[in-house]
């Protein structure tokens, strides 16, 4: 009999190289080689199965250690997601398709949201810093996905010198400032670039704890 989690690492492995149009009960049943019916004991329909898969991934992050310091804390479990997304990009039109109500993505939640308390945010201004981080790198997650190929993602170095010769052939003249920012645009889907949208952030979300009115 097969398992859940046989059929989660089946369905992983075609979004990772198909995208998530392969994910279908049907399709995911033809790569088991079994009859769609044994999958529907789990997975009733295909918003089921999404739902099943990103609570799968988001297990990976249990594991990830959250300091008692918001601001690095929020940077772990941002940096942790990032990573994630970008082992599986294919994956990313999941996270952003619905809400992740399952015990892995509630407990991630509860764990940021009580270290916030813990530092002084109302449970309003909790959620919405929360929010406003999961917003950014979901975000900047589907930019980055949208550029590859699934299946086969170019390397980072490739990707960066593709965009910069994309940039740099911006007529000067005509766009001056975007000319002169080319290489630093061209870095936009780094680790680099996300980190420090990452800590614009937190510097503004710092600001505004330590304000009265928060």
């Amino acid at each position: 009999m097969l398992a859940a989690h046989q059929i989660l690492d089946t369905a992983l492995a075609l979004v990772d190289e198909r995208g998530t149009d392969a994910l279908t009960v049907r399709g995911v049943a033809a790569a088991l080689d079994v009859a769609p019916n044994a999958l529907y004991t789990y997975f009733p329909n295909r918003d089921a199965l999404r739902a099943a898969l990103v609570e799968h991934l988001l297990g990976e992050l249990d594991g990830v250690k959250l300091p008692a310091d918001w601001p690095t804390a929020l940077r772990h479990l941002a940096g942790a997601l990032r990573a994630l997304l970008a082992r599986h990009p294919g994956a990313v039109p999941l996270f952003v398709a619905g809400p992740m109500f399952g015990p892995h993505g509630l407990h991630t939640g509860e764990r940021a949201l009580a270290l916030l308390a813990g530092a002084g945010f109302t449970p309003t201004a909790a959620a919405r810093a929360l929010y406003t981080v999961l917003a950014y790198t979901l975000g900047f997650a589907a930019m980055d996905a949208a550029e590859l190929t699934p299946g086969a993602p170019a390397d980072m170095d490739t990707r960066v010198a593709q965009r910069r010769t994309a940039f740099e052939a911006v007529p000067a003249a005509d766009y001056p400032h975007t000319h002169a920012a080319a290489s630093v645009m061209a870095t936009y889907v780094t680790d680099t670039q996300f980190r420090s949208g990452l800590d614009t952030i937190l510097a503004g979300l710092a600001r505004s704890a330590a304000s009265p009115s928060r």
